[in-house]
């Protein structure tokens, strides 16, 4: 990502922020103790020209397992004058919450 202003760097550090969050379990507690909750389900499509991409495999329901942010993708550490660097390499790894199977094959997946 590179954003082309402060402005837009302030929202690619939100965006960056809510992936780690949705990728972690959510920790929830009660008289009885503390418990985590799963992290959060993603549902990815891909697409080409406003329609669903069939061209390539579908993806079932997954999680975020990891996600890598790399600051200084070019190699030099640059930032706007609000501290936010000038560009970022954002690397996530998906796991299938189901494992796929021939039929889901067949099906697309």
């Amino acid at each position: 990502m590179a954003p082309s202003s402060e402005h837009e760097s302030e929202s690619m550090k939100k965006i960056i922020t809510n992936l780690r969050a949705y990728a972690a379990p959510k920790l929830e507690g009660g008289t009885l103790g503390m418990t985590f909750k799963s992290p959060c389900l993603f549902q990815i499509k891909f697409f080409h020209q406003k329609q669903e991409n069939l061209n390539i495999p579908k993806i079932r329901a997954c999680v975020l397992t990891d996600i890598t942010v790399d600051y200084t993708p070019s190699g030099e550490w640059s930032t706007f004058r609000n501290g936010h660097p000038v560009s970022v390499r954002l690397a996530l790894s998906f796991k299938e919450m189901e494992i796929i199977h021939r039929q889901f094959i067949n099906d697309g997946y």
